[in-house]
């Protein structure tokens, strides 16, 4: 009983901790700011909460109507509290992407405690794999990426997020047998929320959910490796007692169905593949070299430590999540390499498309870090220190990470121009205008992006449904300048 109440409070501590952070993280240190056109449409799109034939996205139903509420959320709830519009909607998507990463957190924590970690234990288990986040592509100066870093605001709910549940999905699947048990007799709420979640998740992004596909169909094949039989019924048996796995997979295929025909597909199926398999290659290559040193030697003395260790304990019992883990790694390589191919080449560069496979790797060498920890329990006097360095290595003497705005715009820059913008509108709206322009900031870009000349709809129509505008005003032009950018001071 004292055992369960200390882990429930050093659970509760750690996750309030973690919450806490990437809050603060999101609003203050790089802030999550509306300002690109996307964003600003996205923010009050509505669709219908089902894939849809033949839509430009057809299956991306989380974060077409997430971030939309999200946003109303903000402006009718934050706003009046704040009195600032644009970091009202910096606190919603803030504290949105913070629970995301605080769930995950949990779900790392109790797969390791249900593994036989003490609270203590896991609880280093954890802040090392939030560490990496922010160490594994440490490797300059200044402006390095990290593992939460996207292109944009929208692409926090596009990408981000569903990155992030997906990985909650596959470890709370993978230790829950009710779970894979899914179409069993007996309902209960945890089941309600699974299949809300296998939901969302395998209808949110291509390659989030390919997380959780991947995941079961490399489960399911283990199950039916590990439990054939000669009697008759093994296959049959061993379907109904993964049944969980069954329905994930069977999600994750329609979502597939879904992606094939809908209409950005149809744009790319006349493209060379060999030729753009090739290009996608040749952009992962510097991605796996911009991996930081200390990365790479950390997960080199986990891997050796971690197996030789085992070797010596014959202890492979203790290392069933390592299994499914490695046999995911290269399908979800040769996944990311094929679906990058046919839709952009430049995808494989970004942490919020490779997400999935770190996740994997890093749960193999977290493994192995517990491994070490268990059997060399004289170790444990480090760790806190070690983790310190760690942590204290992600830092650099200049700017350490990279803002998820466009050409790396400061925060208060895109801030001072989003209220320059309602300005503008508000100010035409209660001269009585029906029609106006409206002057942004010149990018040397075609049509201006981030801030585009096909906008003129997208903006007023966005604060006008947010309750910034008395009514909708028709803006005639988006007209960039010169003199916004000295303003601004953007370059």
């Amino acid at each position: 009983m004292m055992m369960q109440s200390k882990r429930r409070v050093v659970t509760a501590v750690t996750l309030a901790m973690c919450f806490a952070f990437f809050t603060v993280f999101f609003t203050k240190i790089h802030p999550i700011v509306l300002f690109d056109t996307d964003s600003w449409y996205y923010a009050y799109y509505h669709r219908h909460a089902w894939p849809i034939w033949h839509f430009w996205n057809p299956t991306r139903v989380f974060p077409e109507v997430f971030m939309p509420a999200v946003s109303q959320f903000s402006a009718h709830v934050i706003y009046p509290v704040t009195g600032d519009y644009f970091f009202s909607l910096t606190i919603g998507y803030a504290v949105s992407v913070s629970a995301a990463v605080t769930l995950l957190t949990w779900m790392v924590m109790r797969h390791f405690q249900r593994e036989g970690s003490s609270p203590l234990e896991s609880v280093g288990i954890t802040l090392l794999f939030l560490i990496c986040h922010f160490l594994i592509l440490r490797s300059e100066d200044n402006f390095n990426r990290y593992m939460l870093l996207t292109e944009n605001t929208c692409t926090h709910f596009y990408y981000v997020i569903p990155n992030l549940l997906n990985c909650t999905l596959v470890l709370w699947v993978a230790d829950d047998p009710e779970l894979r048990r899914f179409f069993s007799k007996g309902y209960s709420m945890r089941k309600a929320f699974f299949l809300l979640l296998a939901y969302f998740c395998a209808f949110s992004n291509l390659w989030a959910s390919m997380i959780g596909g991947i995941y079961a169909g490399v489960a399911l094949l283990i199950a039916l490796i590990a439990t054939k039989k000669d009697k008759k019924s093994w296959l049959r048996d061993t379907l109904k007692e993964n049944s969980g796995l069954l329905l994930l997979l069977a999600l994750w295929a329609l979502a597939q169905l879904f992606e094939f025909n809908g209409r950005r597909a149809a744009q790319i199926k006349n493209l060379n593949f060999s030729e753009t398999v090739q290009t996608t290659l040749a952009a992962a290559k510097p991605v796996l070299f911009s991996v930081s040193h200390t990365f790479r030697w950390m997960a080199a003395i986990l891997l050796v430590g971690g197996i030789g260790i085992t070797l010596w304990k014959k202890r492979w019992n203790e290392t069933a999540s390592v299994l499914w883990a490695l046999i995911a790694v290269p399908f979800t390589a040769i996944y990311l390499l094929l679906s990058c191919a046919v839709c952009a080449p430049g995808y494989i560069t970004r942490p919020d498309t490779f997400y999935g496979l770190f996740f994997f790797g890093m749960l193999i060498l977290l493994v192995l870090f517990r491994q070490i920890i268990r059997h060399l329990p004289r170790i444990r006097i480090v760790v806190p220190l070690l983790l310190v360095i760690l942590a204290f290595e992600c830092n650099t003497a200049d700017v350490t990470y990279r803002n998820s705005m466009y050409f790396n715009l400061p925060a208060q820059t895109c801030y001072k121009v989003d209220n320059d913008i309602l300005r503008q509108l508000q100010g035409a709206v209660e001269a009585g205008k029906k029609k106006t322009v409206l002057y942004v900031p010149q990018f040397d870009v075609e049509k201006n992006w981030p801030l585009a000349t096909y906008a003129n709809k997208r903006i007023p129509l966005h604060l006008y449904k947010m309750g910034l505008l008395e009514r909708n005003i028709k803006v005639k032009e988006i007209i960039p300048t010169k003199d916004k950018n000295e303003e601004f001071h953007i370059d």
